[in-house]
C-alpha cells in the first residue's frame, strides 16, 4: 500500500477521503474491543499458557483495572514473548480494479452473516449467452456492439442482461484491444470497460462496475484458458460482492513482531 493511512471507514465518514482521523465503529469497534496483547510461554507440548497485558500499556500485566496499579510485566522472555491475541471474527476483501480500490468488510457475529437482503442473480458460464472465438473491442471507433466484435482464436464474450439491476461482477480481461461493453437494446455501445495488468491484474480475476443508465446488456471478453467462476448482478448502487470466499478468524494468538 503506497500510504498505509488511506483508510476510510464509509460506516460514520471519517478516515483519508474525508480528511479526518480514521475512527472504527460499528463491528470492527467490537473486535477491537476484543483483541488484547498477552504474554504466552509453551508450558507442554501443543500448549500454551498466557497472561494478558494491560490494554493500556504492555509493560504492564492486566491485574488491575488502573495501570498505575498494576504490576510491572516480566518481558525479559524468560516469561515468555509477547503476542496478540485474535478474537473471532468474520470477514472478506473486495478488489475494486478499475477504481483501484479496497474494501474490507468485518462482521463480529458469532454466526455466518446473512445476506444482506438485496436481489441478485449469479450465473455460471454454462448458464451465459456465449460466443466462441469472438471478442469485443474496447475502441471508441466502434459505436455498436456488432462493429466492436473481432475474431479472437484464444477468446470469447458473453452477453449478460443487466436490466433492472444496478451492479454487476464478471471474470475480466487485461488487453490492450479487447475488453466488455454496456449496450442498449438496439445494441449501441453506453460504455466501455478496459483493463491492463500494471497493477498485477490476472486473466479471470473479477471486475464490478455500475450499471451505466440506459443498459440493458454487459457484453464482455474473456480468455478461454483463464478461471471463469461466475457473473453476479445485484440492485445494490454500490460496492457489493456475494458470500462467495467468506472467510473466519477464529481465536488465536499473534506474535507481535
Amino acid at each position: 500500500m503506497e500510504d498505509g493511512e488511506k483508510i476510510t471507514n464509509l460506516d460514520n465518514s471519517t478516515g483519508y477521503d474525508y480528511n479526518t482521523e480514521f475512527a472504527p465503529s460499528s463491528h470492527i469497534l467490537e473486535v477491537l474491543a476484543k483483541r488484547h496483547c498477552v504474554l504466552a510461554k509453551k508450558t507442554a507440548e501443543g500448549e500454551m499458557t498466557c497472561y494478558p497485558l494491560h490494554d493500556e500499556s504492555r509493560n504492564k500485566y492486566a491485574d488491575s483495572d488502573s495501570v498505575e496499579n498494576a504490576t510491572d510485566a516480566v518481558l525479559t522472555g524468560s516469561e515468555g514473548e509477547v503476542y496478540v491475541y485474535e478474537p473471532h471474527y468474520w470477514y472478506k476483501g473486495v478488489t475494486d480494479v478499475l477504481n483501484q480500490c479496497l474494501y474490507g468488510f468485518i462482521s463480529s457475529n458469532e454466526d455466518a452473516p446473512a445476506a444482506a437482503g438485496y436481489t441478485s442473480v449469479k450465473l455460471t458460464r454454462e448458464e451465459l449467452e456465449v460466443t466462441e472465438g469472438i471478442g469485443i473491442r474496447k475502441n471508441t471507433d466502434y459505436t455498436t456492439l456488432e462493429e466492436a466484435k473481432n475474431e479472437y482464436e484464444s477468446g470469447s464474450f458473453a452477453l449478460v442482461d443487466v436490466r433492472d439491476y444496478k451492479q454487476v461482477r464478471f471474470p475480466g480481461l487485461a488487453s490492450t484491444l479487447y475488453g466488455a461493453v454496456f449496450v442498449d437494446d438496439t445494441g449501441k455501445i453506453v460504455s466501455r470497460i478496459s483493463v491492463s495488468n500494471a497493477n498485477g491484474f490476472i486473466n479471470g480475476m473479477y471486475l464490478f462496475c455500475a450499471v451505466p443508465a440506459g443498459a440493458t446488456k454487459l457484453a464482455f471478453t474473456f480468455l478461454n484458458s483463464a478461471t471463469f467462476d461466475f457473473v453476479l448482478s445485484h440492485n445494490v448502487g454500490k460496492c457489493g460482492s456475494d458470500r462467495a470466499g467468506l472467510g473466519r478468524a477464529y481465536g488465536m494468538p499473534g506474535r507481535c513482531l
